[in-house]
C-alpha cells in the first residue's frame, strides 16, 4: 500500500556544485553538497 503524501514540497539550495564531467560520482557530488549545506541533513 503507497504511503500517505506528506502534503508538503520543500526547496533548497544546496551548496554550490562544482562543473559535472563525465565519469564524476554525482551521488557523491550530491552527498557533499548535502553534507556542505547548513540544514539539509537529516533528510
Amino acid at each position: 500500500m503507497p504511503a500517505e503524501p506528506a502534503g508538503r514540497l520543500e526547496v533548497l539550495a544546496l551548496a554550490p556544485l562544482l562543473e559535472v564531467v563525465p565519469g564524476d560520482d554525482i551521488a557523491a557530488l550530491v552527498a557533499d553538497a548535502l553534507a556542505a549545506t547548513a540544514g539539509a541533513l537529516p533528510l
